[in-house]
């Protein structure tokens, strides 16, 4: 209901308006071609109705701001980078038992979660979006390889002998004060997601 409400509201904002019922005659239709229980004409009037009313809680959430920066749109570098430091070492390109596509998608998955719940799950978080992809990215690195490569013989020998994962992500080396920023944007995902698994 709210990724029609911001398809509606995109649709404005690029220039090409659609009327709200077409948006969900759209999506209706596309019900129907994964064969889903398509809506009835109460349910397309109920789903209008939410919609203007999503309409306006997302545009004064972005105050009519639209072009926001967000850690998606760093996202897919932050893992090509990572694959390609992580197999640039002879000793974990054979210890990891699969090929880069299947790790890539592994870790790209992961921190595409951690990054989305963060986001809108702590404020703070959301200051710096390239660190926070960079801190999701670095924490899908440590859940899936460090806890999960534990038990394949060799990665985590492997991880001992190269630089972290912040320094094998960043374009650049980072000043004291962006890696300090960046250690507590991870201590704050980390938190989010302990959170999100207790609830």
């Amino acid at each position: 209901m709210v990724a029609l409400g911001c398809i509606f509201i995109a649709c404005k904002v690029a220039d090409l308006p659609r009327r709200i019922k077409n948006v969900v005659r759209a999506y209706n239709q596309i019900l129907q071609e994964e064969k889903r229980p398509e809506l009835s004409d109460e349910q397309q009037s109920q789903l209008v109705e939410k919609m203007i009313k999503i309409e306006f809680l997302v545009v004064r959430a972005v105050a009519f701001h639209f072009d926001v920066l967000m850690p998606l749109q760093f996202l897919d570098e932050h893992t090509d980078r990572l694959i390609e430091g992580l197999f640039s070492y002879e000793a974990f390109a054979n210890a990891y038992p699969h090929d880069r596509k299947h790790l890539r998608k592994l870790l790209y998955t992961n921190a595409l979660k951690f990054a989305v719940e963060s986001y809108s799950g702590n404020p703070e978080l959301s200051k710096c979006v390239e660190h926070l992809s960079l801190g999701s990215m670095v924490f899908s690195a440590r859940y899936n390889l460090r806890r999960g490569g534990a038990s394949v013989p060799g990665v985590s020998t492997a991880l001992d002998q190269m630089p972290d994962f912040v320094n094998l992500i960043a374009k650049e080396e980072l000043t004291e004060e962006q890696r300090s920023h960046v250690n507590k944007t991870i201590e704050g995902i980390m938190k989010v997601f302990r959170g999100k698994r207790k609830a």
